[in-house]
């Protein structure tokens, strides 16, 4: 097996929480955006931090839809203006 950056386990359970964070919230379709949100969430290393202060769950999900929706609506105010 070829060892690649981003088959790591650490990385690998961090994008995993952070997609779980985003299905939770139960308003955005998964889509590729959202794969990329949080592969580049993981590699800014913004989940990581989320994950280590061992927060309750919804606390921590909360945090990461809160990014994500923050996201979204730049995204929205390009496309507007």
């Amino acid at each position: 097996m070829i060892p690649e950056w981003n088959y790591e386990k650490n990385d690998l359970d961090a994008r995993k929480f952070c997609l779980g964070a985003i299905v939770s919230a139960r308003k955005h379709n998964i889509d590729r955006n959202t794969y990329e949100f949080c592969q580049s969430f993981v590699e800014s290393g913004k989940a990581r931090e989320i994950i280590e202060q061992e927060l309750p769950m919804e606390e921590a999900f909360a945090l990461i839809q809160d990014e994500y929706q923050m996201l979204l609506d730049k995204r929205l105010n390009r496309k507007l203006y």
